[in-house]
């Protein structure tokens, strides 16, 4: 008994054959599904407001974190409810699709046509060649004889049209598919470059890893240039290192430096400095000094960029422990920054390119949520013309999330 299974005569069809015609259907099934789902949104879109304004009617400093979480999410979700709305109601997806594949799909239902034509031309031809016709016609010569019969040569102008029709479907359907699935990948109908070879004339094949020509037949090699965006092992890309700014980033550095937790190292010299200064005011209880008294020997030492550094500075030099936010405190001022990133970008002046002032905003934070033993520890800016431009903003982003303002000045 053979082991060997025998193959099987039945000839499979490949039924995923994917048309134009049929992408074309599905993408209008599609846009008819959204403007269904459309009359949800809006209703989900509308719970999602009442839950949203209950939170917002009360002010900040009575929110849980959990009520702050839960109303920076529903706002998040407002947001993108009414862009999808707008999207839908407009018809922008569906008018961008037509926009971008309006000439190809013309093309595409142009060519059908066209070839329709030609097919009923093509049978009124081969009606005409009848067994009468065929008697009624005189014998002709023998080269007459050795011409195709009209049968032939439909058949082979029936093949000619339907690759010429196949070959048109497939070239509109690849400029189709390129425009509407960003996940395709657009082929190529390039053959191999093939030159001749100048010293026997025969076919010289492109090997493009190396950039050479080479001849099958005398084996000659020329050298040529390709430009490729491939990548190659022998020559890597250089690597490339870019720092993003992130705003809650350094917000979070502002927390801890207040808090005495960042991991800056400040230099023995500047403590030196700032000793040899506090000696020549002969300061003995070294628990007078404060943040005033510290910020103005790094100023007159020029030592500015040390400001940030206070409270380690302190701590350091008089054992006094620095400033402590609870877990709780400083998550709600993480949310706070959070939510007032939106209504920024919606009032600042579009002359304006740097953020509020951190130490600005963590003191009108710290003010709504009634910490005033934290004001001071958060100056204002000392420019009342610069205080005012920040107050202008921040009274529009009170205004947005309905907060309270208190003047600066």
């Amino acid at each position: 008994m053979s082991t060997f299974k025998l193959k099987s005569d039945k000839i499979y069809k490949n039924t995923n054959r994917i048309t134009l015609d049929a992408e074309h259907e599905k993408k209008i099934n599609y846009f008819k599904e959204i403007k269904n789902k459309n009359i949800l949104l809006k209703q989900e879109y509308k719970k999602i407001k009442i839950e949203y304004e209950k939170l917002n009617n009360i002010k900040p400093k009575l929110l849980t974190d959990v009520q702050l979480k839960r109303k920076l999410c529903l706002r998040h979700k407002l947001k993108d409810y009414r862009k999808k709305i707008k999207s839908i109601d407009n018809n922008t997806e569906m008018n961008e699709y037509y926009t971008n594949t309006a000439p190809i799909l013309y093309q595409y239902y142009e060519n059908i046509n066209n070839f329709k034509v030609k097919d009923e031309i093509k049978m009124t031809d081969i009606k005409k060649n009848s067994i009468i016709n065929y008697f009624n016609e005189d014998d002709g010569d023998d080269e007459d004889a050795d011409k195709q019969s009209p049968s032939n040569k439909n058949n082979k102008l029936s093949e000619l049209m339907n690759y010429g029709e196949s070959f048109q479907k497939a070239k509109l359907l690849n400029k189709y598919l390129t425009v509407t699935d960003k996940n395709y990948i657009k082929k190529n109908n390039l053959e191999k470059s093939i030159l001749i070879c100048e010293k026997c004339n025969e076919e010289r094949i492109i090997i493009k890893d190396e950039g050479y020509v080479v001849c099958n037949t005398c084996g000659h090699v020329s050298t040529i240039y390709l430009e490729s965006n491939k990548p190659s092992f022998k020559n890597p890309p250089p690597e490339i290192s870019y720092f993003a700014y992130k705003r809650i980033n350094h917000f979070n550095e502002i927390l801890a430096q207040f808090q005495g937790k960042e991991s800056t190292e400040i230099p023995q010299e500047v403590y030196d400095k700032l000793i040899i200064e506090i000696k020549k005011e002969r300061i003995q209880n070294m628990a007078l000094l404060n943040d005033k008294k510290i910020k103005e020997y790094l100023k007159k030492l020029k030592l500015n960029k040390y400001y940030e550094h206070i409270p380690h500075i302190i701590n350091r030099l008089c054992g006094l422990p620095p400033p402590v936010l609870s877990p709780e405190i400083e998550e709600k001022l993480r949310l706070m920054f959070k939510e007032i990133q939106i209504p920024f970008r919606q009032v600042c002046p579009s002359n304006r390119k740097n953020f509020l002032s951190y130490y600005y905003v963590l003191h009108k934070f710290v003010e709504l949520l009634d910490i005033d033993e934290l004001k001071f520890s958060f100056p204002l800016l000392k420019s009342r013309e610069k205080l005012h431009e920040q107050d202008k903003i921040w009274k529009q982003i009170c205004n947005i999330l309905k907060w309270e303002f208190v003047r600066s000045i």
